[in-house]
């Protein structure tokens, strides 16, 4: 133990634990929350201006887009009808 006191500062664990108001390197007023688009539709994924999230691969859009254009059709009322082969 003491070899490291002559390398590191040591300070003990009850020192810290009292000690609240140290800076982590943080600004003033940040809670520790991420910066998330707030404009964004958390069932859809669609932003402000229709568009998908970067992170989001072409595959899951698309699924995404197909469930919600048929439960928008769905509301319609009638089905149409189709040729049935």
């Amino acid at each position: 133990m003491t070899d490291i006191q002559e390398i590191a500062t040591v300070v003990p664990a009850d020192k810290i634990k009292k000690a609240k108001d140290v800076d982590m390197g943080g600004l003033e007023g940040d809670d520790g929350k991420m910066d998330l688009d707030g404009k964004r539709n958390k069932k859809t994924l669609l932003d402000e201006n229709g568009q998908y999230p970067a992170w989001m691969n072409q595959r899951q859009a698309k699924k995404l887009k197909g469930k919600r254009i048929s439960k928008k059709g769905s509301q319609g009322g009638k089905k149409k009808k189709g040729i049935a082969w």
